[in-house]
């Protein structure tokens, strides 16, 4: 079994909704993503997945979360 993982991060803001206290505000966070993939063989160059290749994967997806308020995106 091989692992490969790649660790990317965003900053975007939200709100806590229906929240009586500071969180209430709108305020940011720093995010830290860990993107993990699992395989049982590894391709013809010793390889589970090219490290470049998983790393614009990955930003291709959190580019869209990034310095965004969370709460006005459709998956939150």
């Amino acid at each position: 079994m091989f692992e490969l993982i790649v660790e990317r991060s965003f900053a975007a803001a939200h709100r806590l909704c229906d929240y009586d206290g500071p969180c209430a505000r709108m305020h940011g966070h720093n995010y830290r993503v860990e993107c993990s993939l699992v395989g049982e063989e590894l391709a013809a160059n010793g390889m589970l997945m090219d490290f470049g290749e998983i790393k614009t994967l990955c930003d291709g997806i959190l580019d869209a979360l990034d310095h965004q308020c969370l709460n006005e995106l459709a998956p939150f």
